[in-house]
């Protein structure tokens, strides 16, 4: 088959779809499709070593209702989109995050084949953002009503949709992970940090890891804390670890890259990311899984999809300081715990390998495209 996987954001950027997008490419053309990823050219001049990478429109960074920005498509020509069509005569089209602006509104017409669209974000758990989705009812409809197959990676990422498609007919696939970039080490008594990677905003709760660790820091002389990640909340972050008095034993790392992330994961004690909304899954709770590295999360709809059975001892109510202290106490320094978390997880992530995600995507575009 011939294929086309639309990424609405910037391919230069990282990110989760991003990611799922270019690993989900190479699986596929592993198994003798043809596959092409269609993006929006960045603003800046980019050369990517895949050839199979075509843009089509550009890009620009926009707020979202996450309280967050992204880059993403947003200028695009109808002629330049049935130029491209006509040229590559695909014969499916996966289109992630349909909803995004302006790309998919302005193919989806256009486009004379199946297409499978699947949705990733996660609607903010707030009155505003349920307002918000309401008054976009007609585009939502607008959509949905060109989709042949529609997949999600759990079900807080139907949030935007659930009002007008069942959950029946929506085919529920995870993100993944490419397991063998990440390894398992042995477990080590070296391991004496616990991590936190993301962006420093309010959604993801590190205010309240760095007030958890405060409490935690008064038994426990031994671990660090270190905060991989840029964002606007630097600065408060780091009065707030002054005042605490635990500034001398946090390290903010700011950016790293995926090699130096896999490299933390593999040597901290616990991954910690308390997010407290608009997680439609977690996929760094899946990489840390994959280093046999014990997770807290906090406990919002899209990490409790991937912490469930033993695995939902890591669920934590992140503004409960004393309690997230104490289960990081739990998974750091009881031996016992650590080793049945870790076992649960061993098991469990193996769902997420990119083969088992491209299984499910290959089927359904093999019944489309025999139907």
């Amino acid at each position: 088959m011939k294929i086309a996987i639309v990424c609405p954001y910037n391919l230069s950027m990282p990110g989760g779809v991003q990611q799922h997008v270019f690993e989900q490419a190479n699986e596929l053309k592993k198994r003798g499709h043809i596959v092409k990823i269609v993006t929006p050219k960045p603003r800046k001049e980019l050369v990517f070593d895949d050839t199979d990478v075509v843009f089509l429109g550009s890009s620009r960074r926009i707020k979202t209702p996450n309280h967050t920005s992204v880059d993403v498509s947003i200028s695009v020509t109808t002629e330049a989109i049935e130029e491209l069509l006509d040229e590559q005569q695909f014969d499916i089209v996966h289109m992630h995050e349909p909803l995004v602006p302006i790309l998919a509104r302005q193919m989806l017409p256009r486009i004379k084949v199946p297409v499978v669209g699947t949705f990733h974000a996660a609607l903010p758990e707030t009155v505003v953002a349920k307002s918000i989705a309401g008054s976009i009812s007609p585009f939502v409809k607008s959509i949905l009503k060109h989709l042949s197959a529609v997949t999600a990676v759990s079900e807080a990422a139907t949030t935007y949709i659930s009002d007008y498609i069942t959950s029946d007919e929506v085919n529920f696939i995870p993100n993944g992970v490419d397991l063998k970039h990440y390894n398992k080490p042995a477990e080590s008594n070296k391991r004496k940090n616990i991590l936190y990677v993301g962006r420093l905003e309010k959604r993801k709760g590190v205010k309240y890891l760095i007030e958890a660790y405060a409490e935690f820091a008064k038994y426990d002389t031994q671990h660090r804390l270190l905060i991989a990640g840029n964002g606007p909340d630097k600065d408060k972050l780091e009065t707030l670890a002054i005042n605490l008095g635990v500034i001398d034993r946090i390290d903010f790392l700011g950016y790293v890259s995926e090699e130096q992330k896999i490299k933390l994961l593999q040597d901290s004690s616990v991954f910690v990311s308390p997010a407290l909304y608009g997680e439609s899954f977690g996929i760094v709770l899946i990489e840390a899984m994959a280093t046999n590295t014990p997770v807290i999360g906090g406990n919002n709809i899209g990490y409790a999809s991937v912490l469930k059975g033993l695995g939902s001892v890591g669920l934590v109510n992140p503004l409960d300081s004393d309690i997230f202290a104490r289960r990081m106490n739990l998974l750091i320094n009881e031996p016992e715990l650590r080793e049945i978390w870790q076992k649960w997880a061993q098991k469990e992530v193996k769902q997420y390998s990119y083969k088992s995600i491209v299984d499910s995507y290959e089927k359904i575009y093999k019944n489309l495209v025999k139907n």
